[in-house]
């Protein structure tokens, strides 16, 4: 048995310039923080928990609160839902991903998994936009884990209590480390 893991924003879906306008104006109105000319290079965890932890600790010398984090993922969703409205054609899959992942999907000799620093319920509606369905497939997220190793090895902990075995070999397809 063999896992694969998906990260989704340049992966599965071509979503990473509708991401980051609908991540800046959310970070806007929840914190009233600019972020228009921010490189994610410079930061330590690349994942939108990781982000916001270390802006608002720079900016304010704190966490985040469980309040603001929600606020922020409500304003994340209803700028994305806007985007969609406004333009579809920014939510579209990496050209062959949907066939690509549908046809790993049905194989017997893979389990598949997510492994994606978006907030949880954001990373849901990128993929379903494209017309990929997630039904079934482990995922973890930038909800509980803000570095993009602790959101693989929790895919990874949900692909071996779904096929009670370790993996023969683990394949990731993504764009970042």
């Amino acid at each position: 048995m063999n896992f694969i893991i998906f990260d989704i924003d340049g992966t599965l879906t071509n979503t990473k310039k509708v991401d980051d306008k609908c991540f800046f104006k959310a970070f806007k109105e929840t914190f009233d923080i600019d972020l228009f000319n921010q490189d994610w290079a410079d930061f330590k965890d690349v994942t939108d928990l990781g982000i916001t932890e270390e802006i608002i600790k720079r900016e304010w010398n704190r966490k985040p609160t469980i309040g603001e984090c929600e606020l922020l993922i409500s304003n994340f969703i209803t700028n994305f839902e806007r985007e969609k409205t406004k333009d579809i054609s920014q939510f579209k899959e990496i050209d062959g991903a949907k066939d690509f992942f549908n046809i790993l999907l049905k194989s017997t000799k893979f389990h598949i998994g997510i492994a994606t620093g978006a907030w949880k319920n954001y990373a849901i509606l990128k993929p379903e936009s494209a017309g990929i369905k997630l039904e079934g497939v482990s995922f973890s997220n930038s909800n509980f884990h803000k570095s993009r190793e602790n959101i693989t090895n929790e895919v990874i902990r949900q692909l071996k209590n779904k096929s009670k075995k370790d993996p023969e070999r683990i394949i990731y397809f993504g764009d970042g480390e």
